[in-house]
């Protein structure tokens, strides 16, 4: 009888241990672990965060977020139960983050001020919290003809619309109208750029009659005005 009743409590004692270790299994995690992370980034469904996350044989639970997506490692706080003894603690688990997208790609180092279609681009898989962007900053195409490369950039970096603007109405070095105008009488002669200047801009032009350098407003295409 007394063995009958010492079976039955080791029985009940270990099921109480399998019942308290419960948890997630390594791909449960992981799954778990993504649905918390969407909740905090832009991603497409088919992202895979954890690519690097080997499953384990352990149980977890209580799988809770601790840092940033965005930063380099991506730190959640679980639960870990030994299956056969029941003991449970808490424990850090690291996971490197990974986002998957398409998106356009500088395939050499470029230098800034030049016409976008003169580069070389590619569309592309990236993973954005490899390249520290965010899905707004990307670049989409088609892009105009007269888009122009503000930035200088490294090859294989995306093109992001920061590296972006409209071709300038007037180019560096190149011959521009020059327009002076006193008291209602606009006397035109020639000029050239010192800068690269969108509509309004300052830039210094040196004339050709006199060789003089003057400060000017970009009023058209090709055409800045005396201040």
């Amino acid at each position: 009888m007394y063995l009958k009743r010492l079976l039955i409590f080791v029985l009940l004692f270990v099921h109480s241990h399998v019942q308290a270790c419960t948890g997630l299994n390594g791909e449960q995690l992981i799954e778990s672990a993504n649905q918390i992370i969407a909740e905090h980034i832009e991603s497409d469904q088919s992202s895979k965060l954890f690519p690097l996350f080997e499953a384990s044989d352990r149980l977890y639970s209580q799988l809770t977020l601790k840092t940033s997506v965005y930063q380099s490692r991506v730190a959640f706080e679980v639960i870990e139960c030994e299956s056969l003894t029941g003991i449970s603690r808490k424990k850090v688990l690291w996971f490197r983050p990974e986002i998957k997208m398409m998106a356009w790609v500088f395939r050499q180092n470029l230098i800034r001020n030049q016409p976008l279609k003169k580069t070389f681009l590619e569309y592309q898989e990236i993973d954005v919290i490899k390249a520290k962007v965010r899905n707004s900053q990307l670049a989409v195409a088609p892009f105009d003809e007269d888009v122009w490369l503000t930035q200088s950039v490294k090859a294989n970096t995306p093109v992001l619309k920061q590296h972006l603007d409209k071709a300038p109405w007037v180019y560096r070095d190149q011959p521009v109208h020059v327009l002076a105008v006193s008291e209602g009488i606009t006397i035109q002669t020639e000029g050239v750029a010192q800068q690269f200047g969108q509509y309004l801009d300052k830039v210094n032009v040196r004339l050709l009659s006199n060789h003089q350098l003057v400060r000017t407003t970009v009023i058209e295409k090709g055409t800045v005005k005396i201040d």
